[in-house]
């Protein structure tokens, strides 16, 4: 398929940039970690926003992350749990009682520019080619490195159905069309910070971290 094909391809190229450690690397390499949560549900003309079927993310050029490597510099590596920093962050949104945290992954990446980035598919089981069954959160995301560095982000998430949406019909379980959120934004951010793409329903925090030579 042409995904799974781009995805070798990519790493390939990606691998050719990576250096053992001392050695300097031609390209910089990036640590991307980002949390998924859900905002109090809409209320108003906010809640009127968002459609029952919109269409899924597309991108060109799309990868799948790896399972951690053990502290490897690999191409779209996931990071091990002791290696995220941003567990604090999660934890805060955990014990608000208003926030829902929906993801928390991260990843090292090279810093490519607009014409060779490649979209990340998340969560990393999802397959955004072919008919493959789409989880509730999924999208993907997208980190470049031209002048600046900009982040990306094509998100959905369908949240499971309120008990009170679901009804019994002549013997059959109805079930009211759930609105799907979709948060589409793209910025500019800066290594070290973290940032906050701001949604009605479904925000996002991310943090880029250079890597220095090892």
């Amino acid at each position: 398929m042409k995904g799974s094909r781009f995805f070798f391809a990519i790493v390939l190229t990606a691998l050719t940039l990576a250096a053992p450690a001392g050695a300097q690397q031609s390209t910089p390499w990036y640590e991307i970690e980002l949390i998924v949560f859900r905002q109090p549900d809409p209320t108003g003309l906010d809640a009127e926003l968002h459609p029952v079927d919109p269409p899924p993310p597309e991108a060109e050029q799309v990868v799948t992350l790896r399972q951690p490597q053990g502290g490897a510099t690999l191409p779209y590596a996931m990071l091990d749990s002791g290696e995220l920093q941003l567990g604090a962050v999660y934890q805060r949104l955990q014990d608000s009682g208003r926030y829902q945290p929906l993801l928390h992954i991260g990843w090292r990446q090279p810093g490519l520019s607009s014409a060779e980035a490649a979209s990340v598919a998340i969560p990393p089981e999802w397959q955004p080619w072919g008919n493959a069954l789409r989880p509730p959160l999924h999208g993907l995301i997208r980190f470049q490195q031209d002048r600046f560095l900009h982040f990306a982000v094509d998100l959905r998430y369908r949240p499971e159905p309120a008990f009170d949406a679901v009804s019994f019909s002549e013997g059959t379980l109805d079930v009211e069309p759930q609105p799907t959120y979709v948060h589409q934004q793209s910025r500019r951010v800066r290594t070290g910070e973290l940032h906050y793409l701001d949604h009605p329903a479904l925000g996002v925090l991310v943090q880029v971290r250079r890597l220095t030579d090892g």
